[in-house]
């Protein structure tokens, strides 16, 4: 059991005071095992945070996101409100981790950032074909999410909306020229060129590339040709009439110079 202790309270207090210096302040309460409660801010409490116990209370006043999360997920602290409320303000919980933050960063200084995404990607999608197929759906091979229209809807056919989807979005037809940013294995390139969109595939991956490049082959997809390049490394000889990215973005994190990227990449009225 936890009570809700004066330091505990004085520590919270003190960072809510700067958090919300320059921002509207949210109000919330601490409540304690004992149903104790101590509400910061003025008004109704937007959500709760329950202390379970001295684990919880002791991951609470460092004020650590990380450790915070993980006694949430561990039980020694609940919530209970507005759970969009207490998402907004995560960053109440400071996140600087030094070592972890060397162990991330220093190898992209010391490398260069494309040279760091190039052996991340490689890391991570350079092992057989065949071990990605085997929890892939079977239709596309698609790697990302799906958009389904009912909960007991095939994976596949959630696919297959996710693409026509994606082809709307970017209101394609016949003739026009898509650069894809990471080609997977497969499912946009196949799914366009079929359509007679033609599609220019990028990878960085060497197994990704000799898939796609034998796909196109076997499937004759005479619109579909396959780049092994960094996207910010990456110029073309004319201008596309869109782009799409699905599950890539988290592989490009300097957001700046990806959308400068695409639009020195994409034509004017064109679609990313």
């Amino acid at each position: 059991m936890a009570d809700l202790s004066t330091r505990l309270v004085r520590t919270v207090e003190a960072r809510y005071r700067s958090y919300f210096a320059s921002r509207p302040a949210t109000p919330f309460a601490l409540a304690g095992a004992d149903g104790a409660t101590h509400t910061f801010g003025t008004g109704a409490p937007a959500f709760t945070i329950t202390i379970a116990d001295k684990v919880g209370e002791k991951a609470l006043a460092s004020l650590d996101q990380l450790q915070v999360a993980v006694a949430y997920l561990r039980g020694h602290l609940d919530v209970d409100g507005d759970v969009m409320a207490v998402l907004a303000m995560r960053k109440f919980f400071p996140d600087f981790h030094p070592i972890a933050w060397l162990a991330r960063f220093a190898p992209m200084a010391l490398r260069g950032r494309t040279e760091h995404d190039r052996r991340s990607i490689s890391a991570h999608y350079d092992r057989e074909s065949d071990f990605f197929l085997t929890f892939l759906d079977t239709r596309h091979r698609c790697y990302t999410e799906g958009i389904f229209a009912r909960d007991d809807e095939p994976l596949e056919d959630a696919m297959t909306r996710k693409m026509d989807t994606a082809i709307e979005a970017l209101r394609l037809k016949p003739g026009d020229h898509v650069l894809e940013v990471g080609g997977g294995w497969g499912a946009f390139m196949e799914y366009a060129a079929r359509k007679d969109i033609q599609v220019t595939s990028l990878t960085l991956a060497k197994e990704s590339e000799q898939y796609l490049n034998d796909l196109i082959a076997k499937e004759d997809l005479i619109a579909a040709t396959v780049v092994r390049k960094h996207l910010l490394e990456y110029t073309a000889p004319r201008r596309y009439d869109a782009i799409v990215n699905m599950g890539v973005t988290e592989h490009l994190p300097n957001y700046r110079a990806t959308i400068a990227k695409y639009a020195e990449l994409v034509r004017p009225g064109g679609r990313v």
